[in-house]
């Protein structure tokens, strides 16, 4: 109605379509028929992968297709970023340079499908090839072996000695955990004094690895969060040797 008012302004000329108006009316009528709601999309839960899989032959193309499975992806990622941030940061930087090269024309439509299903089952499997056998073996090494690399990584050459340090945090907190302790405000207490003192007597004076008191408080810190955040990993206090 603003372009029609808009183009009669400008070109002085005016159309009334008023005249027309009963005779849409008849023919909406007639040929349009309303019988309900049909739901056309629901929720698609991404570990389903029947439902997933039938969910995305429906949409036609391989470009459709890769860009659904990438946004049933990242939501999925989104979820569950906090639990581990390392590893969902990595995936999501994946998926969005498989669409951008899609959408630039530098990746096939098939090819950038054929990748987007790799990575949705590698996210739902949280696999990651890059992990050694040390810490792949033990359920929940993972988490802190990829996100303790930061505040670790800069002082500790030695892969080993990183593997150790990782699965000595990772006992210090089990060795504490009791049930709903991420709820105990003493039990988180003693796990944070309890890597506090590992890192100073052993990390610091026993393996000579230089940390300031901010690195010390950092990693402390993250690790209780990520403990936090896959309390359900902690439950059982099980040594890692």
């Amino acid at each position: 109605m603003e372009l029609r008012r808009a183009a009669s302004l400008k070109y002085a000329d005016r159309v009334d379509l008023a005249q027309y108006k009963q005779s849409l009316v008849n023919i909406l009528d007639k040929y349009v028929d309303a019988r309900g709601v049909e739901l056309l999309t629901k929720q698609i839960n991404i570990t389903d992968r029947k439902q997933f899989e039938e969910a995305i032959e429906n949409l036609g193309s391989d470009k459709s297709k890769a860009e659904a499975i990438a946004a049933q992806t990242q939501k999925t990622i989104t979820e569950k970023m906090e639990t581990d941030p390392e590893f969902y940061v990595m995936f999501s930087k994946k998926i969005s340079e498989i669409l951008e090269e899609m959408r630039v024309g530098k990746l096939a439509d098939i090819e950038a499908l054929k990748q987007m299903k790799l990575i949705r089952d590698d996210v739902v499997n949280k696999k990651d090839e890059t992990l050694p056998d040390k810490i792949n073996s033990h359920k929940g090494a993972d988490v802190f072996y990829r996100n303790l690399r930061e505040a670790l990584g800069k002082h500790v050459s030695d892969e080993q000695v990183y593997i150790d340090i990782v699965l000595d945090v990772l006992n210090i907190i089990k060795n504490e955990a009791i049930v709903d302790w991420y709820k105990n405000s003493d039990v988180k207490r003693k796990m944070m004094n309890a890597i506090d003192d590992y890192l100073y007597d052993v990390v610091k004076n026993q393996k000579n690895i230089e940390l300031t008191n901010e690195e010390m408080k950092t990693i402390i810190d993250t690790a209780m969060q990520l403990a936090q955040n896959n309390n359900e990993i902690i439950r059982l206090k099980q040594k890692y040797e």
